[in-house]
């Protein structure tokens, strides 16, 4: 079924309740920098030229204006199925089907259901076309269609279980990776990156389970990789913060876990604030700098109690970075703006850390 005829246009009606939808995208305007003209943000994500793509493309720019309410949901579709013939071929979280599918998952499909069904189906054909007889199929091919699935499977039950065979044999798949080159790819390049890889594969385990009307097929598999994942201790602080969180949320998945729970005490007494700052080398956008840092960190025991204080310190590394004065450039401003190294990012984080510091009623000095 072709996506733009099956999906109806929304009321602006519906728009109203956007506010419970925030937290639900961790990947996640502000007055600090150069951001406050919306409206030549709304020009640039109607871009043609600037591809569709949740951490690379134009859909995390959609996320943070859609969140400012600066576009609709309408708008958000439009350009979401406007895009999607162009990278069809391409099933990464990053820049590909998949990530555009998880996007409209997390944001729309509880609110909207039945209308968002042409643009899903049509990319659960695309997964299934490019995946369902093939091998060597790449690993960023391989979490997409995974976490993809996950969500479609949290709100939908009544997925076919043919693209749930192909969730299974994937998982399978990216397992045997796993056991490949796990140890040595946790830290190897030595930067602090939100796809650091034992994260996303621990995080993707957990997804499954949580996703998976049967569990106890997959417990016992993740229960055997265990002794591999708790060797893992990544070098720079950023990426074993990502882990705890990768590592907590298993935990609870498989319902707690003796060598899991030691290993996280043991991931959590490492990580300082000082020694997250530290290992992002000036960069501040979301990716591989502060403003990832800030998403993932708010919520860590640690930093949770002073989190005014530290959303202070993370405004005050943007605001003094020459990144800011870039993005006045139109061009500079252009090629910079995705959720992983762009304005889409600093947006997000900015909005994010406004509502921690209303939520904790946190004034700046």
């Amino acid at each position: 079924m072709n996506a733009t005829t099956a999906t109806a246009p929304i009321s602006n009606e519906q728009n109203n309740d956007k506010t419970s939808h925030t937290f639900r995208f961790i990947f996640m305007s502000y007055s600090m920098y150069c951001l406050e003209n919306n409206t030549v943000l709304a020009e640039l994500y109607q871009d043609a030229s600037i591809l569709p793509g949740l951490l690379y493309g134009s859909t995390g720019l959609g996320i943070s204006l859609w969140l400012s309410q600066q576009i609709t949901d309408s708008d958000f579709f439009r350009k979401s199925i406007q895009g999607l013939g162009r990278i069809s071929s391409d099933l990464s979280i990053e820049q590909g089907i998949t990530g555009v599918g998880i996007a409209i998952n997390l944001l729309f499909l509880k609110k909207h259901g039945k209308q968002l069904s042409g643009i899903l189906n049509e990319i659960d054909a695309k997964v299934y076309q490019q995946t369902a007889y093939h091998s060597n199929i790449p690993t960023s091919a391989l979490y997409g269609s995974i976490i993809y699935f996950c969500h479609r499977l949290k709100y939908d039950q009544a997925m076919p279980n043919v693209l749930r065979t192909i969730l299974s044999q994937h998982t399978s798949a990216l397992t045997e990776i796993f056991t490949q080159r796990f140890l040595e790819s946790a830290d190897v390049d030595y930067r602090y990156s939100m796809l650091h890889f034992p994260s996303l594969f621990v995080y993707t385990l957990s997804s499954v389970l949580s996703s998976l009307p049967d569990k106890t097929i997959w417990k016992n598999k993740i229960k055997a990789l265990i002794p591999k994942i708790v060797e893992v201790y990544p070098y720079i602080a950023g990426n074993r913060l990502l882990y705890w969180i990768a590592l907590s949320r298993l935990s609870h998945s498989i319902e707690g876990n003796a060598e899991i729970d030691t290993h996280l005490s043991t991931l959590e007494h490492s990580i300082s604030e000082h020694s997250l700052l530290d290992g992002v080398n000036g960069n501040v956008y979301w990716g591989e700098g502060v403003c990832g840092i800030y998403c993932m960190a708010r919520n860590f025991p640690q930093i949770k109690n002073h989190i005014g204080e530290f959303s202070c310190e993370i405004e005050s590394i943007i605001n003094s970075s020459n990144e800011i004065q870039h993005l006045r450039d139109t061009n500079y401003l252009k090629n910079h703006s995705s959720l992983w190294n762009g304005v889409a990012g600093l947006k997000l984080t900015g909005l994010l850390m406004k509502t921690d510091r209303f939520r904790y009623g946190y004034t700046k000095r």
